[in-house]
């Protein structure tokens, strides 16, 4: 009890020392001076956003507010004023400010929304994020927090500093962790662009900048705080409970069911199981990571029945493709045994979908979830030593030999168990991570072996080189494993004579940004690593080739 107390004090003092500083904002904003300000910052943003926020028969009317008056005052540069309305405040000679609000108030003034990872939730009101960019971690305050949030969740947010703590500003939303990857791209990929134009601006600068787009991202993706959170995963949110099994009854006449169900129970991806079968939706293609293989949706529990069969499962693509295979095989059983059918009809079994009774659901949950158990204990016992597309052919523990590749299999882990977190929180099978993954990976992910030579020690100085600059620009654990993998096999296979790192780094990172269809120039990345255009085109062309060499032979 003592605890919750000393908690629920810093809580109130933030919130307190909070409106503080936004109504001395929000005073000076009074003045009659800045009145054509705030006018042509709600034209800025109704343009943008689509919206009034001064609207109250709208529905995000309340939050959109709170939106607008934070853009407005932290973030909006007037043309003719050229500075925020917080950086005006704060140069103003009236303003007779503590040291703490000046602090508080310069932080508010360069602060940006940003994308942030939930390390820990400490209490209702207490989280610990890390900036995804920049690796700083951040005990944040703020009475508002989503007690639904998971770990690793993706947190889109504005940290605010108040005296000596942070808290969390009205631009903050929390989405699913599937997300981090599509907005740190995105947001990535536009950085460079601009930065191919000739912008000169940092990544803060940019995301300031950026501010109105991601918040309507924000919008479309956040996470709703009723009940409805991160489970909208295929496998989680649809089945949550047993109220989402729907029983698909199909029937099939005499001896053309007997075969087709013989036959039927030949197929790839079908099992015995219960006193029936199971059909198992086959891996997706696009889970180049090897995460979230299977849910329950992806299961169908098949039993056959007088005259048919009935196919119990929470999703609602794997029935159909059950019963068109069924359809299929009773049609072929019908014809190798001599069956004919009328000239231009068709005869399709008969299909009728209903909730299953209480002991039907009992059974077909309880082997659909025993086979999900097995199937993702197979999976992950061997994840560390199965070959990704998503590491370029390593698997992650040979994958852990590079730096870039021990921060890319952290990812990994991360999506993994958020995954894991989520099947649990509904009531799902689930995968113990820690042991299974985590676990045998634990060395490698926290040690480093010394160069062998001088060679291998200014090959990992590029390296280091390269993920440093790659990371300032927005570039993701994915596409800064791709350029060290690049370099790495082209050092071990070329060994090349380094002198300078920062040519090679350039070279390198041109090389892989160019193969993954990034907006770069020689020009913009010679100027990062203060060398020379005609470096970075010879050195990288030079590394291009060798690897395509390689790849024919």
């Amino acid at each position: 009890m003592p605890n919750a107390a000393i908690l629920d004090f810093e809580s109130k003092r933030v919130e307190l020392r909070f409106k503080r500083l936004a109504n001395r904002l929000f005073a000076f904003m009074d003045w009659p001076e800045l009145a054509h300000v705030g006018l042509s910052g709600l034209s800025v943003f109704i343009d943008s956003v689509g919206q009034d926020p001064t609207d109250p028969d709208s529905r995000a009317w309340a939050g959109l507010e709170n939106e607008f008056v934070e853009w407005l005052l932290l973030d909006y540069v007037d043309a003719d004023v050229g500075a925020t309305a917080a950086s005006m405040f704060l140069a103003s000679p009236d303003n007779d400010l503590a040291d703490w609000e000046v602090a508080s108030l310069q932080q508010w003034a360069d602060s940006a929304p940003r994308l942030y990872e939930i390390v820990e939730r400490l209490s209702d009101s207490r989280l610990l994020l890390r900036d995804v960019m920049s690796n700083d971690v951040y005990l944040v305050v703020s009475p508002q927090m989503s007690a639904s949030a998971l770990k690793w969740s993706l947190y889109v947010a504005r940290l605010l500093r108040v005296d000596d703590v942070y808290t969390v500003g009205a631009m903050a939303a929390l989405l699913p962790r599937r997300m981090l990857g599509y907005l740190w791209r995105m947001l990535g990929h536009a950085y460079r662009g601009m930065k191919a134009q000739g912008y000169s601006g940092d990544i803060d600068d940019f995301l300031k900048g950026s501010a109105l787009n991601l918040m309507k991202i924000m919008r479309a993706f956040s996470v709703t705080d009723d009940g409805d959170d991160e489970d909208d995963d295929d496998d989680a949110g649809a089945s949550r409970s047993d109220t989402s099994l729907a029983c698909l009854e199909v029937q099939m006449a005499g001896a053309d069911a007997n075969a087709a169900l013989e036959a039927f129970s030949a197929l790839a991806p079908v099992r015995p199981a219960g006193d029936g079968y199971v059909w198992v939706r086959l891996p997706r293609k696009d889970d180049f990571a090897g995460v979230a293989m299977y849910g329950r949706s992806d299961i169908a529990y098949i039993k056959p029945v007088d005259g048919g069969v009935r196919i119990y499962c929470t999703g609602r693509g794997v029935p159909a493709s059950v019963a068109d295979a069924l359809r299929r095989l009773s049609r072929r059983a019908s014809v190798l045994g001599g069956g004919r059918r009328p000239q231009g009809s068709r005869q399709e079994a008969a299909k009728r979908v209903r909730k299953p009774e209480g002991h039907e659901a009992k059974e077909a949950l309880e082997v659909i979830d025993g086979l999900l158990s097995e199937l993702s204990r197979n999976h992950y016992a061997t994840w560390v030593d199965r070959p990704m597309p998503v590491l370029r052919g390593e698997t992650p523990r040979t994958a852990t030999r590079m730096h870039a590749g021990r921060r890319l299999v952290e990812e990994l882990l991360k999506d993994i168990e958020y995954h894991e977190d989520l099947k649990r929180r509904a009531g799902l099978p689930w995968v113990d991570v820690e042991a299974m993954c985590r676990g045998p990976l634990a060395e490698a992910l926290s040690s480093e072996t010394a160069p062998a030579d001088k060679h291998e020690a200014a090959v990992r100085a590029v390296e280091a080189l390269l993920d440093e600059k790659m990371r300032l620009d927005g570039y993701s654990s994915e596409q800064v494993y791709h350029a060290a993998k690049m370099w790495n096999d082209f050092a071990a296979m070329a060994r090349p004579r380094i002198v300078h790192a920062p040519i090679w780094a350039a070279a390198a990172e041109y090389a892989s940004a160019t193969a993954q269809k990034e907006p770069v120039t020689q020009a913009s990345i010679a100027s990062k690593y203060q060398v020379s255009v005609s470096s970075v085109s010879q050195r990288s062309r030079q590394i291009s080739r060798a690897l395509r060499q390689r790849a024919r032979q």
